[in-house]
């Protein structure tokens, strides 16, 4: 059978495109909370040892001990009769907290679907800055099978100091609501080929981007080759300020069985699914924390395959990920911009393969768009030696050892042909404060 591929300018006519600056996908995350019901007070629980009630306000008082589990918890029966997202909303603040942000001082929700099957831990991290006095977050779940039950906790445990909260707030939301790239969105237009933009540190909505908007310019550059696309693009600050912002390349897929490829061994079919899906995992950068583990992801549409992936040669914080509901392939970068640098340029490529083959077939395209990223430079292989010199290990030579991370003896790894790698860490810096005061990034 004779395949049709879209060309660029084909598929662009088919869709009427959005304006510089219209909203594409209309973000949630600040407004979800106010449409919840609050949780009454009678019926929170305590977690752990539990909390104190003061008007409404719960407090959690660890002093000085950091073992401890305490929190307010909620029980919810739902029995939905169909898949609706839900969503809770919470205020905190902290007193005499220190320690990293994550699950132990949080809004976290477990829940069971339908079926009997759980999904754990579903959280959003509160500020352990006392600093940042009281703040909001929220968690919002959109599920592909229905809800019999949430339990809903007010968390502050595994640390010292006080957690105080307040307004404990849940809801279910309509089935217009999705997530993309992370964010809690609506919709606003159909999905359509071509850049959004997102400036994060403003919580704007995700808008059509070809030109000019939110005082940013993109100027992009198009290849094509024999069903592959290629991206040269440039994001550019017009406002003279620090900027925090998220760009996405968006393809819509055609209609039919739609599948997404996770890894070498395992496909995903996505059939009446609203969950958007990625294979990342987490870092303590950019928009929301996700990045993704392979440098292409890839789909089945009515069984055409369709990929996007990075150039490996600009290297980017980003996330490839697919929303079903809305029937989109793409990737999502993060990119911080200063007055003293104030442009950032990457490329990416859109391309198909042989959907047959899967992840598989999709990598082996990937190879053929970049073979200088996939060279074996070095001829002659070996393990790695952090740190300890291979000179102490009794019977060196039969590991096979031939890199060495560490500069303890390069004499003698030069000597018997190991290469020396010294080690660095580019991405931290280490600041000594030497009283008792807080360790906060505002005080540092």
């Amino acid at each position: 059978m004779k395949k049709m591929i879209l060309t660029g300018s084909l598929f662009a006519a088919l869709f009427s495109f959005a304006a510089d600056g219209e909203v594409v996908k209309r973000v949630l995350s600040d407004g979800v909370g106010t449409g919840l019901s609050l949780l009454a007070d009678e019926s929170a629980r305590p977690h752990g040892v539990g909390f104190e009630r003061v008007d409404g306000v719960y407090h959690c008082n660890n002093g000085t001990t950091d073992d401890v589990q305490r929190g307010v918890m909620w029980s919810i029966t739902l029995n939905q009769s169909e898949a609706l997202p839900i969503a809770a909303s919470a205020w905190a603040r902290a007193e005499g907290l220190s320690g990293a942000t994550n699950s132990d001082f949080s809004l976290y929700i477990d829940l069971v679907y339908m079926d009997g099957t759980p999904l754990w831990g579903q959280s959003a991290a509160f500020d352990p800055n006392p600093e940042a006095g009281w703040h909001q977050r929220q968690v919002v779940v959109t599920p592909d099978r229905p809800i019999r039950s949430v339990s809903l906790y007010l968390l502050f445990r595994n640390r010292s100091g006080k957690a105080i909260f307040k307004e404990a707030r849940f809801g279910t939301l309509d089935n217009k609501v999705l997530r993309f790239d992370g964010a809690v969105v609506e919709q606003a237009i159909p999905p359509q080929r071509g850049f959004l933009l997102r400036d994060v540190a403003a919580r704007s909505d995700f808008v059509a981007l070809e030109q000019e908007a939110l005082g940013v310019r993109l100027t992009t550059r198009q290849r094509t080759a024999p069903g592959v696309t290629f991206y040269d693009v440039t994001l550019a600050d017009l406002t003279g300020k620090d900027r925090a912002l998220t760009l996405v390349f968006t393809r819509p897929l055609e209609g039919g069985a739609l599948t997404w490829f996770h890894h070498p061994r395992r496909s995903v079919a996505l059939e009446n699914k609203i969950n958007e899906v990625m294979n990342v995992t987490r870092q303590d950068a950019g928009a929301n924390g996700l990045l993704s583990i392979y440098p292409f992801g890839a789909v089945s549409a009515d069984g055409q395959g369709m990929a996007v992936g990075l150039d490996p040669a600009t290297p980017l914080l980003f996330r490839i990920g697919c929303q079903p509901h809305s029937r989109e392939l793409f990737l999502a970068c993060d990119i911080g911009l200063a007055p003293e640098k104030a442009q950032a340029s990457f490329s990416i490529a859109l391309f198909d393969f042989e959907a047959v083959d899967g992840f598989r077939g999709a990598l082996e395209r990937y190879y053929a768009l970049y073979p200088a990223a996939f060279e074996t430079r070095v001829k002659q292989q070996g393990i790695w030696m952090p740190f300890a010199p291979i000179s102490k290990v009794e019977g060196w030579e039969d590991f096979g050892f031939r890199f060495k991370e560490g500069d303890s003896e390069t004499a003698w790894d030069d000597a018997h042909d190991m290469l020396t790698f010294r080690y660095t860490e580019p991405m931290t810096w280490w600041m000594a404060l030497n009283d008792s005061g807080p360790r906060t990034l505002s005080r540092a």
